[in-house]
C-alpha cells in the first residue's frame, strides 16, 4: 500500500537521526503532529527493534481532542512539500546494550480540517540500519528525565476533589465494561471492538478488569493536576508517561470537559482516565496505543486494531454506561 507521507530516516550521528517527511499525495494536506514528526514532546516517532523484537518505548503518550484544534498543533505541507526533524534515540529508548538495531517509522497520522480530525494519513519509511555504541547511548539513557525540570505540584483541593471524583467514576464504568464484555449481549460489543471471538471479548474484560483494579487501589500510578514536565499545550487534555507511571492532566481536562458525557460520541474526565490508563505498561500489557481518536474514527477500526486502541475502550465503557 502506498503511503500519502514519504519518511526518509538518516543517520546524523550516534543515536541521533534526521527525518525528512514529504507529502506524496495528489492534494495539500494539513495533519496534528502532536504525535508525530515536528512535536517538541518526547513521543514515539520511530519504533526500533532488535533481533525483530521492538525495544519498549518509554516516552511519552499525548492526549488531544478530536474537535478544536489549533494551528500551532497543526502542519501543513502542499504536495511535494517536505518538513524535517531529528530524533535522539537513546532519549526514549534503552540502547544501553548496543550492537545492530533496525528503525523504522510507519502508521497513521490525524488529517485536521478546520480544525476537526476528519480522517487519516498514512505514512511509512524504509527500515534503516545502525550499529549502537551502547556506552555513549547509556550516557543519554532517561537523561531526558533528569532535564526535564520536573516540578511537584500539589493539586489544590478543587483540582484533586475534580480528578479524584473522574478516577472513582473511571473505575465504576470499566468494572461493569468488564463484565459486560463477556456477557451474552455481544451487539454492543462488536459495533466497538468488531468482533465477538472470545479470545477478543477475554482480552478487552481483563484489561478493564486491570483498569479497574489500578483506578480503585492507586497502587501503581502517580496523577498530577498540573504539568511537571511542561508538555501540556492547549490542545492537549492529558498525557502519560507510562514508562514512569505517571498520569498529567492538563488544563483543558478541568476547563472543557464534564465528569461523564452525556452523547455516547462525547469526551469527559471520567473516560480520559480510561484512556490513559490504558496506555501504561505497568497497569496491563502490552499498553493501548492511540491508532485513531474519536468516536468516527475509533468505531470504524477493524477489529485487531480496535482491542489495541484507548479511545475504543473508553466509547465502549461509555456506551455501556449510557445503554448505547
Amino acid at each position: 500500500m502506498n503511503s500519502v507521507l514519504e519518511v526518509t530516516l538518516s543517520r546524523i550521528n550516534d543515536t541521533r537521526v534526521k527525518s525528512s517527511v514529504k507529502n506524496n499525495g495528489t492534494d495539500n494536506i494539513r495533519f496534528a503532529h502532536l504525535n508525530f514528526f515536528g512535536s517538541s514532546a518526547p513521543v514515539k516517532k520511530i519504533s526500533v527493534f532488535r533481533a525483530n523484537t521492538e525495544i519498549e518505548f518509554e516516552g511519552v503518550k499525548l492526549h488531544f481532542g478530536a474537535v478544536g484544534l489549533t494551528k500551532e498543533s497543526i502542519t501543513c505541507l502542499a504536495t511535494g512539500e517536505i518538513v524535517e526533524d531529528e530524533v535522539d534515540l537513546a532519549y526514549t529508548t534503552d540502547l544501553s546494550a548496543g550492537g545492530p538495531v533496525l528503525i523504522k517509522s510507519e502508521g497513521t497520522v490525524p488529517i485536521v480540517t478546520d480544525g476537526n480530525i476528519t480522517g487519516y494519513a498514512t505514512y511509512r519509511s524504509k527500515a534503516l540500519q545502525l550499529e549502537i555504541d551502547g556506552l555513549k547511548a547509556a550516557e543519554k539513557s532517561r537523561t531526558l528525565f533528569r532535564i526535564s525540570h520536573r516540578r511537584d505540584y500539589q493539586c489544590n483541593s478543587q483540582s484533586k476533589d475534580i480528578l479524584m471524583k473522574a478516577i472513582s467514576t473511571a473505575s465504576r464504568l470499566v468494572s461493569i465494561a468488564s463484565e459486560m464484555a463477556l456477557s451474552s449481549e455481544e451487539t454492543r460489543f462488536q459495533g466497538y471492538f468488531h468482533t465477538t471471538e472470545e479470545q477478543k471479548r477475554m482480552l478487552v474484560s481483563s484489561r478493564f478488569r486491570a483498569v479497574a483494579n489500578e483506578a480503585k487501589s492507586g497502587s501503581l500510578i502517580t496523577y498530577h493536576c498540573s504539568d511537571p514536565y511542561g508538555l501540556c499545550t492547549p490542545n492537549l487534555i492529558a498525557y502519560t508517561w507510562g514508562y514512569k507511571n505517571e498520569i498529567i492532566t492538563c488544563d483543558r481536562f478541568y476547563s472543557q470537559y464534564p465528569l461523564l458525557a452525556k452523547e455516547c460520541d462525547g469526551a469527559d474526565q471520567a473516560t480520559t482516565i480510561i484512556h490513559e490508563l490504558t496506555h501504561v505498561p505497568a497497569v496491563y500489557g502490552p499498553a493501548t496505543r492511540d491508532i485513531a481518536y474519536g468516536y468516527d474514527a475509533a468505531t470504524q477500526l477493524a477489529a485487531t486494531e480496535a482491542v489495541n486502541n484507548a479511545d475504543n475502550y473508553s466509547f465502549y465503557s461509555l456506551a455501556v454506561e449510557l445503554q448505547c
